[in-house]
């Protein structure tokens, strides 16, 4: 069953850097974009395993940070992917009273 966790404040989160949280077995990397849109993915690069949080946010795509593979933060698909078959979770992320909610 889906619930919604308390991650951190809006004001906590770097603009285009990566911020990881793990929950169980699971990592997420929560994003925080220049319009201030924030997005979650599944933390490990579809390509290679890598944390996407030690990647590079441009618009709205994380560059892993081993060897360029490109994940769109809004969908969760490697951009770089031929065959269109790798992506990475996405995870509802809202925002309430300045604070960041991720349902897992």
């Amino acid at each position: 069953m889906a619930k919604e966790v308390f991650i951190c404040n809006v004001d906590d989160l770097a603009t285009r850097l990566g911020f990881k949280v793990i929950n169980g077995d699971e990592t997420v990397g929560i994003f925080k974009l220049s319009n201030g849109e924030i997005y979650a993915i599944g933390n490990e690069c579809p390509g290679c395993g890598f944390p996407l949080t030690d990647g590079i946010v441009c618009e709205d795509t994380v560059y892993c940070a081993l060897h360029d593979e490109q994940v769109d933060l809004k969908t969760g698909k490697e951009l770089t992917d031929e065959t269109g078959t790798h992506q990475v979770k996405t995870y509802p992320v809202s925002i309430k009273d300045n604070k960041v909610y991720l349902t897992i």
